[in-house]
């Protein structure tokens, strides 16, 4: 896939974009990246799904307590949200859907919002950046965008 390729629309697209893509461009250690293919084999049309750990913990040869700190921390990387579910008291799988934004950024450098129409607005904010949002210049874009990273990485 060339940089502006950014269309992955069945999960067969997906399974090979993540394949092919480093663990450390995911900000996921090569487990992790494992337990996402795995959850991702499961993902219907619109990439959501709701495999149990045990199921995942089954297909991947990872134990449970694995996958579970595995899913956790490739929900703090923001590339998937999970949601929990229930039928009514009773704890079931949880839900998962893909966060397409944050992995085309993580893959691409780049937002799916790129191309989308400029709002009007009473702002003096004309430049679009790659996150999909307006700022006064690009320089102000990186700034905020170097400050972000600097604060990331003090945590």
């Amino acid at each position: 896939m060339t940089k502006n390729s950014m269309s992955y629309n069945t999960q067969f697209e997906l399974t090979q974009l993540i394949t092919k893509t480093a663990p450390k461009i995911l900000g996921l250690t090569p487990t992790n990246k494992s337990i996402l293919l795995h959850i991702v084999s499961f993902m219907n049309s619109d990439f959501e799904c709701y495999p149990s750990a045990k199921k995942i913990s089954e297909i991947s040869g990872y134990g449970e307590a694995t996958i579970n700190r595995g899913i956790k921390e490739i929900v703090l990387c923001k590339i998937l949200i999970k949601k929990n579910r229930s039928n009514g008291s009773i704890k079931t799988s949880n839900f998962y859907s893909l966060n397409k934004k944050e992995l085309n950024y993580k893959v691409y450098g780049e937002s799916t919002t790129v191309n989308r129409p400029k709002e009007k607005s009473n702002s003096n904010n004309d430049y679009l950046a790659e996150d999909g949002n307006y700022y006064i210049s690009s320089t102000d874009y990186y700034i905020k965008r170097m400050n972000n990273e600097i604060s990331k990485s003090m945590v």
